[in-house]
């Protein structure tokens, strides 16, 4: 029984330590800590009204963010087509951009 308690423990260590190195090279993500990354993209647009920009991935995905900080003249400054680092995390289940700087 003990034999069998220690193989689980190291498998599900093993698991652990498997799982937490794929978070930080996700698509081009570098983990910060655990709820902030950075992501490189290329800035689409910026909606002032809803406090959303849009970013191409690398992957070339697009997606649209909530901008989170409530200073909006970083975002409207950027210009279409530019190449980005946008940092961001989960806030209430969705993604929303805490910083944007220039590459």
């Amino acid at each position: 029984m003990k034999k069998l308690t220690l193989l689980f423990s190291l498998v599900l260590a093993a698991g652990l330590a498997i799982a937490q190195e794929k978070v930080g090279d996700a698509a081009g993500k570098r983990t910060i800590n655990p709820s902030v990354q950075k992501t490189k993209a290329e800035f689409v647009s910026f909606d002032a009204s809803n406090k959303t920009v849009t970013l191409k991935l690398d992957s070339r995905e697009t997606v649209t963010w909530s901008w989170f900080s409530p200073d909006t003249g970083q975002a409207k400054s950027l210009k279409a087509g530019q190449k980005v680092v946008v940092t961001h995390k989960q806030v209430s289940g969705k993604e929303s951009v805490v910083g944007v700087a220039v590459r």
